[in-house]
């Protein structure tokens, strides 16, 4: 008589839980630029909560709608985004970051005076629970212009930067306070949250389902097709 073994197969479906991390409230107020133009750099800094910190895109946006024609950028042209791990327990960018990595992208003409955020793909892991991470965009601009956009309505986190340089790709997300130097907003008289957020995913584990699979015992011949 043949035997019959039963073999369970534990089968996980994977899924995943999106997040944001996000100050603003999607609609800018005010943009600033360098006065003589150049390159300039508007970043955000976010505490890990959750365990959420696996960062796919960051999203901005270029301009404001409360200022229309004078965000000083054009469709297609290039800027960048950056992630970076703080030294700092309290979230403060002058103590020291680490670049974790940039991205390129493209101005999106859609995002141009809208407060349209357009997301640009990343791959980085932050730290731990507690620990403060950093993102930024920058983009060159010519003088006149007012390419990052800012939130002004309360409540506003204190957790906004500003950099640059005065040479168009002068900014160097390795020394952020070289070029012009690396302000709080709300300490140069511009309190406010910068339309920049990060987006990730953390995957978890789904429903779990015990399968049992009857499988013949070995027999001591093939049975024969």
């Amino acid at each position: 008589m043949k035997k019959l073994a039963l073999l369970g197969l534990l089968v996980a479906a994977v899924g995943a839980n999106a997040f944001t991390y996000t100050e603003h409230d999607g609609v800018s107020e005010n943009s600033l630029g360098l006065t003589a133009g150049g390159n300039i750099a508007w970043m955000m800094a976010f505490q890990v909560t959750g365990g959420n910190n696996v960062i796919t895109a960051i999203r901005t946006s270029f301009g404001s709608p409360s200022f229309p024609g004078s965000s000083g950028v054009a469709a297609g042209t290039p800027f960048r985004v950056h992630v970076w791990t703080l030294n700092s327990p309290t979230g403060d960018m002058a103590a020291g970051v680490n670049l974790l990595g940039s991205w390129n992208g493209t101005v999106a003409a859609g995002s141009i005076d809208t407060d349209v955020l357009q997301s640009v793909a990343v791959n980085a892991t932050v730290g731990a629970n507690g620990t403060w991470f950093a993102i930024g965009a920058d983009v060159n601009h010519a003088a006149g212009g007012f390419p990052a956009p800012l939130d002004q309505t309360a409540p506003l986190s204190n957790n906004s930067w500003v950099a640059g340089s005065g040479t168009a790709g002068g900014f160097d997300p390795n020394n952020i306070g070289g070029g012009i130097g690396l302000f709080r907003m709300s300490a140069i008289g511009f309190p406010g949250d910068w339309l920049l957020e990060a987006e990730g995913v953390v995957p978890e584990p789904g429903t779990i389902a015990v399968i049992g699979l009857g499988l013949a015992a070995l027999a001591a011949r093939r049975r024969r097709k």
